[in-house]
Order: structure tokens, then C-alpha cells, then sequence
């Protein structure tokens, strides 16, 4: 079983640990510190987009390149992560990945996350297949918005107990 995972300032999400079949905690800082690997990494995401309103769904292990495939407003995202250590960039080979999986899950947009940073080389080929790359900076983002929307849902859900304990 994993131990739970802890980064100061950081979010907390509940995965379900792909490999043990337990939950675990697991946070931003984790994720961008390299503390979680494969799959825990796609399972990471799938909750952060899940949380986020996306239905989402990890693919097994004979993906084709598309780790993850998310929906929203019927379009149809495959995700190819990638989740590294420090010094690690990610280059053409992961674009590609996620263009060779895109026919075979029949997704609308094709992305590519980690965290860490990409190639002049793996910019030059996303653009001209129309990829979305986000590198650890964009993670960081998303990770942060995860934080403001759970904020709000908690701030909304607060005073939904207010108003039927007032009134009820």
C-alpha cells in the first residue's frame, strides 16, 4: 500500500492507487516533485480533470498513446502523460505517441501533459498537428484551479447548509 504523500502549500487529492488498489492521498507538489509514477501519474489527472467536470477514463495498458481520455461538452480529449524526473524534458516522441492514438480512440483533441518541459522539437511538431502541450508550468495551473473550484464548492455547500438549517 502507498503511503500518504505530503507537500507543504500544496492540494490534496484522492486517488485510487492503480497498482494496490487502495486510496491514497496525493498532492501537487508530489506530482511535480516526481513522487508518483505511470499510471499513478494518469490516475492523478483523470481525478484532477474529473474534479474539474470532465468525465474522464484512464485507458488500459495497450493505449496506443492516449493515457487518458477526458469529455466535456461532447468533445473527446486523449491525453498522453508523461511523468519524469528532474533534468528530464519531453520531446517529439510523445507527440507522436498522442497522434498515433488520437485515430484509434477517435478523440477531437489531442494534448500532452507533465511535468516537467518540452523540446523546441516536440513545440515545432505539436503546433503543426494541432496539439495542446502543457508543461509543468500549465500543470501547475490546472492544480490550481482544481484548488478554486473545490474552494467554491465548498463555500457553495456551506451556505446550502446555512439557508435549509435556517429555513428548515
Amino acid at each position: 500500500m502507498k503511503s500518504p504523500l505530503y507537500a507543504p502549500n500544496s492540494i490534496k487529492l484522492g486517488l485510487f492507487s492503480y497498482k494496490s488498489g487502495s486510496l491514497f492521498n496525493c498532492d501537487g507538489g508530489s506530482v511535480l516533485a516526481y513522487q508518483i509514477q505511470g499510471k499513478e501519474f494518469e490516475v492523478f489527472l483523470a481525478k484532477l480533470f474529473d474534479e474539474m467536470g470532465y468525465y474522464s477514463e484512464v485507458t488500459p495498458h495497450n493505449d496506443f498513446g492516449i493515457d487518458v481520455i477526458i469529455i466535456k461538452d461532447k468533445i473527446k480529449t486523449g491525453i498522453q502523460a508523461k511523468c519524469y524526473g528532474e533534468g528530464r524534458t519531453i520531446g517529439v516522441e510523445a507527440v507522436n505517441e498522442v497522434c498515433g492514438g488520437a485515430g484509434v480512440w477517435n478523440v477531437q483533441k489531442k494534448m500532452v501533459i507533465t511535468n516537467r518541459y518540452f523540446t523546441k522539437n516536440a513545440f515545432i511538431t505539436a503546433k503543426s498537428n494541432n496539439i495542446e502541450l502543457i508543461d509543468r508550468d500549465g500543470l501547475q495551473l490546472l492544480i490550481q484551479k482544481y484548488k478554486e473550484i473545490k474552494e467554491e464548492k465548498s463555500i457553495f455547500s456551506f451556505f446550502s447548509f446555512l439557508s435549509r438549517w435556517k429555513h428548515g
